[in-house]
């Protein structure tokens, strides 16, 4: 190997620094080993985590890709009152963008127009 010039490679051990670490004289101890005192203090403090279900569900491109696609599909077929319910869904569970946001209530408020429609005529 070249020489370095600003001696950041020529670092010198000594090899009696390596024995002394590998012959220390620390107690060797199971890595899982936990003392029942320690058990206690930490079962003690121990609360669960409990969702309260406010978490939305963050959808990533192909889902939001295919949630467009769905509400495409059942609007040809004049599935309005599914697609409605689509709608509601996504918007309550979903963490959505701006642009999906508007997407979404626009085939929801076509739904409900074709439902009066349909109703009235």
């Amino acid at each position: 190997m070249a020489e370095q010039d600003n001696g950041l490679f020529a670092i010198e051990v000594d090899a009696d620094d390596y024995a002394g670490t590998a012959a220390s004289d620390t107690p060797v101890m199971s890595r899982t080993y936990q003392s029942q005192e320690a058990f206690n203090s930490i079962k003690a403090s121990y609360t669960a985590n409990i969702d309260g279900g406010d978490t939305k569900i963050k959808l990533r491109k192909k889902e939001v890709q295919l949630l467009g696609y769905a509400a495409g599909e059942m609007y040809f077929e004049r599935d309005y009152e599914n697609l409605t319910a689509l709608c509601e869904r996504a918007l309550d569970l979903c963490e959505l963008d701006v642009k999906v946001i508007d997407s979404v209530q626009r085939w929801r408020e076509r739904c409900l127009e074709r439902m009066l429609q349909a109703s009235s005529g």
